[in-house]
């Protein structure tokens, strides 16, 4: 915050910090690495406890707002998704960016105005706090009712195979899940920026693997929208989803 202000005043940006506020579910995986930052959490999947309505919630998305509040972010950040922040930080036009690893490529590319001057932190937390990076479900499964289990299981230990993820990286620049390919000589020749992804991908936290997960997001989404722009107070917002999200949960 304090460095956004200060570049900003200097008059060389006139953002410091972009993330997605839109209602979308890009922004509960932004909130889930917030909110972890903040030492909450959204729900537990094994307890299938609530904790939106608790202190560090609240705390996450009062310091949210405040980027608005405070014009560290743009007011139209509130219907921002992924591709509208990255541009605006490829064009120069912010500091601090949240985002996701495909950005990498597209601002080091030959034609963008700030390739190789752009590094990678891990995202806000409080003091004494880790920092958390929310990790998709790009995965692989077996339908009970499959005909072809054995088949099906063969394909997947390929799929996730250090060669075969060694070629999609290569192609791709996807982050792989096995953590040798992090130190690959070939692979951190193409990508350097892999190292300091790597200590990040360990501190990764999940949106919570349960079986009501969409209209869970749909519930965060639409209050955190409200608080964002504030339809409604933090502390409203979240009651409200921690009581949506208690009744969607309940047997």
């Amino acid at each position: 915050m304090e460095t956004a202000q200060a570049i900003q005043s200097q008059g060389k940006v006139p953002w410091g910090y972009l993330w997605q506020g839109r209602q979308t579910e890009g922004t509960t995986a932004m909130f889930v690495e917030v909110l972890s930052g903040f030492g909450g959490y959204w729900i537990d999947p094994d307890s299938l406890a609530v904790g939106l309505d608790q202190p560090e919630a609240i705390a996450a998305v009062e310091f949210l707002l405040s980027t608005l509040q405070e014009g560290i972010s743009p007011p139209g950040l509130v219907s921002y998704q992924e591709e509208d922040t990255r541009r605006l930080f490829q064009n120069g036009q912010a500091v601090f960016l949240r985002n996701w690893p495909y950005v990498w490529p597209l601002i080091n590319a030959s034609s963008s105005p700030i390739q190789g001057k752009v590094g990678i932190q891990g995202m806000v937390s409080l003091p004494g706090l880790p920092m958390g990076t929310c990790q998709g479900g790009w995965g692989w499964g077996i339908a009970k009712t499959s005909r072809h289990a054995d088949q099906a299981w063969e394909v997947i230990q390929f799929l996730s195979s250090l060669a075969a993820q060694r070629q999609v990286v290569a192609q791709y620049g996807y982050l792989p899940t096995q953590r040798a390919l992090y130190s690959d000589p070939q692979i951190m020749a193409q990508y350097p920026h892999f190292a300091a992804l790597a200590p990040l991908q360990e501190r990764a936290v999940l949106r919570p693997a349960i079986a009501q997960y969409d209209q869970a997001s749909d519930i965060l989404q639409r209050y955190l929208n409200a608080a964002f722009t504030r339809q409604l107070s933090p502390t409203a917002a979240l009651t409200a989803a921690a009581r949506e999200t208690h009744q969607l949960l309940s047997p």
